[in-house]
């Protein structure tokens, strides 16, 4: 029961964190085809990976591992390993980046100062945080 809970907990802050890097890169115009492909590979992955869970169950014990165990194990992987290399390679922010020119992060900066999330900006602190979460407008 732990480790779904644990489950439960990153799955349902993903989509929320996807879409919010989202916003340190693209303006809100450009950013709209981006959230459309995030969902349709939700949805994707709903259907594969029941089809997948369908096959996986049927399967007898295996190199000493039951069906579900081998399920973990192939729905894990694909998974697991991505979020590795995204820990290390993919940058908190644009201006961040290595593989952009100085020139290429001040456009990025630029262009995004009206409509981007500053993860930068000097407003953005646990209490502004502290407020926003304790807000409650609806």
């Amino acid at each position: 029961m732990a480790v779904r809970f644990l489950l439960s907990m990153f799955e349902a802050s993903l989509f929320t964190g996807l879409i919010f890097y989202l916003t340190f890169g693209y303006k809100t115009s450009e950013r709209s085809m981006r959230v459309a492909v995030v969902l349709a590979s939700a949805t994707l992955a709903g259907a594969f990976g029941g089809e997948i869970a369908y096959g996986v169950g049927h399967m007898k014990i295996i190199q000493g591992l039951a069906a579900w165990r081998w399920l973990f194990i192939l729905e894990g992987i694909p998974s697991c390993l991505p979020s590795v290399a995204v820990w290390f390679i993919l940058p908190d922010y644009p201006e961040e980046t290595s593989w952009l020119s100085t020139s290429e992060c001040k456009l990025v900066v630029a262009r995004l100062e009206l409509e981007g999330s500053k993860g930068h900006a000097s407003f953005l602190n646990w209490e502004t945080a502290k407020a926003t979460i304790l807000d409650m407008r609806f």
